[in-house]
């Protein structure tokens, strides 16, 4: 999947890309980071490789320095809800010009729907939710400045 964005994101350095669903992983996970290209040190500062690089806005965006640009709210920084513990597995990763452009974020929010969700938490045993009609994943939403 890289390969193919990779060659779109080559082929037209304008183009406005986003990646997004159920990754199964965490985005620090180094599957969900192969999607993400080549590491950043500051969106703010184009460095050559920004046509080929992806942000996950359900993560946190680099800025100078240590700094971070986190989009999803503290309390919707999950998608499902394994055992107890909250999980960001639906990401939404999308090209810098969709992120950042003309010196501004262009993000204009992101949610996790967590409220739909609520109460749920999953197991281990797949069995535990046969019959169960309802999602264990909260959707989530990114709205952009177009």
């Amino acid at each position: 999947m890289r390969r193919f964005v990779n060659a779109e994101m080559e082929a037209n350095q304008d183009l406005h890309t986003i990646v997004l669903g159920d990754l199964n992983d965490d985005p620090k996970a180094a599957t969900s980071q192969i999607f993400l290209g080549p590491t950043d040190k500051d969106i703010t500062t184009p460095d050559g490789k920004g046509h080929v690089r992806l942000y996950n806005l359900t993560d946190a965006v680099p800025l100078r320095g240590t700094d971070i640009r986190e989009f999803l709210p503290t309390e919707e920084r999950f998608t499902r809800v394994h055992e107890g513990r909250g999980e960001i597995l639906d990401q939404i990763m999308a090209s810098r010009g969709l992120v950042f452009r003309n010196g501004d974020f262009q993000v204009q929010e992101v949610r996790s729907f967590v409220d739909l969700i609520e109460g749920q938490s999953i197991t281990d045993d797949p069995n535990d939710r046969v019959g169960v009609a309802v999602s264990d994943h909260a959707p989530v939403l990114a709205r952009f400045v177009l």
